[in-house]
């Protein structure tokens, strides 16, 4: 078994035409973007991913509101905590966690350390050893866009269950068509 965390992320000029893009993963994978909404004003805070193969088709989606944590980093932590179990409960073998919070892959990857968050990360690092390989790598917000709209559309929950979508709600689907143009 080969566990990967890629060393670096990648390292991209920004240009005025510059935007980032969800790419698919390759032949055999599956790729997983997470994302976390967090208002100062609210007493919510939002978490959303959504699971896509190699043919940009939409296998899974999930949306959750949970009461408000202190900073933005936690919320990212939490959606990619749920996401990271929902794969491995979904038995998932090879998966990509795509996430616009460079801190987040920091953590994940060692490179940095919050003592506050580490025993989720411990966690978050425990549930990975399940798979047979995996990547946990960072993207721009523009390639993070679905996740980001899910993310934002949990807030508006009324309750915290999660919410699980095999068909595509029709909230997500105008998001989804504009990553694959």
């Amino acid at each position: 078994m080969r566990k990967e965390q890629c060393s670096q992320p990648p390292q991209v000029l920004r240009t005025e035409q510059y935007r980032a893009k969800w790419k698919p993963p390759q032949p055999g994978w599956v790729k997983c973007n997470t994302d976390g909404a967090w208002n100062a004003e609210s007493t919510n805070c939002g978490i959303g991913w959504i699971l896509r193969d190699h043919e940009k088709n939409v296998l899974w989606l999930g949306a959750r509101s949970l009461p408000r944590v202190g900073k933005v980093l936690e919320v990212e932590v939490e959606s990619l905590r749920w996401a990271v179990l929902s794969m491995a409960r979904f038995n998932y073998r090879k998966v990509i966690f795509e996430t616009d919070s460079q801190q987040l892959v920091s953590l994940i990857r060692g490179e940095k350390e919050n003592n506050h968050l580490n025993p989720i990360i411990q966690d978050i690092k425990h549930l990975l050893q399940q798979f047979e390989e995996y990547k946990v790598v960072f993207t721009f917000r523009e390639g993070n866009g679905v996740a980001d709209r899910i993310a934002k559309e949990s807030l508006s929950f009324e309750n915290h269950n999660p919410k699980l979508y095999s068909i595509m709600p029709i909230w997500a689907k105008p998001f989804v068509d504009i990553d694959d143009m």
